[in-house]
């Protein structure tokens, strides 16, 4: 793996460094900066995925032909908990982070500062900053308190499973791609409905201009009947696509980023 630009916190994953900034790409040896030839990831592991946040990143190790467990590694700021582990400090070094159960990672995403990954089972798990609802686990509450202990600012510093509502089981909750935005989620099933969650102030949840968001995940209406195959978010829009090949899209739309012309919102 290669990165570059701003590494003032670890955010490149090329172990401690003075150097604010790298402007030429530069291997990612597992915790040291080269410009040659390097050693394999961290954990010995090849590079399946790779997703970056605002100032921390994410590598999906693993997988393969051969067999192999998948695994995470974070690196990067961790002042909000979204490298899942418990200290919260940054880390320039790539270590991996703790999942429970789901037999592994197979999917990375990373939101401004938050973390999602999806598991073996088609499980989500997230972690860092919940403020917006945007960990999907209820406003910075959860039924599994052992597992992670949320701060008074909504924080969590360890991956904890993402509950669905009572009542969706089986290809409705198992999770196929996830997307994150600054401060809003997207999860993809493999029934292809669309699960969303987090702040819904510039309409980025397809929820409609009423709801200023939610905290646990909710169906996007309006879409039934065209099963999604692929979704995306930008910091405060979204983007969904059908296996027809309809795009829809909704949220901020000031720099035309929802391709609807120039305007404000469009939840």
């Amino acid at each position: 793996m290669w990165a570059c630009g701003a590494s003032f916190v670890g955010q490149l994953g090329l172990g401690a460094t003075e150097e604010p900034a790298f402007p030429a790409l530069t291997r990612v040896t597992g915790g040291m900066a080269g410009s040659a030839a390097g050693c394999p990831p961290a954990d010995g592991g090849q590079v399946a995925a790779v997703s970056a946040g605002r100032e921390h990143g994410l590598i999906l190790t693993g997988g393969g032909d051969g067999g192999q467990q998948q695994h995470v590694l974070t690196f990067g700021a961790n002042d909000l908990g979204q490298l899942g582990r418990p200290a919260l400090s940054g880390f320039t070094r790539l270590e991996r982070a703790r999942i429970d159960g789901g037999g592994g990672a197979r999917m990375v995403c990373a939101g401004w500062a938050h973390s999602l990954l999806v598991d073996g089972n088609g499980g989500l798990h997230a972690c860092g900053a919940n403020t917006h609802g945007q960990l999907g686990l209820g406003g910075g509450e959860t039924e599994d308190a052992a597992a992670a202990a949320a701060d008074e600012d909504g924080l969590f510093s360890l991956f904890m499973p993402v509950r669905f509502p009572t009542g969706a089981a089986g290809p409705e909750t198992r999770v196929v791609r996830v997307a994150a935005g600054a401060r809003h989620t997207l999860a993809l099933s493999a029934a292809g409905q669309v699960w969303v969650w987090g702040d819904n102030s510039d309409g980025q949840l397809g929820l409609g201009p009423d709801i200023g968001g939610v905290q646990r995940p909710a169906l996007v209406p309006g879409i039934a009947g065209l099963p999604v195959r692929d979704v995306a978010a930008g910091a405060h829009h979204s983007l969904l696509l059908t296996i027809s090949g309809r795009v829809f899209a909704c949220g901020h739309n000031g720099a035309g980023q929802l391709g609807l012309g120039s305007g404000g919102g469009g939840g």
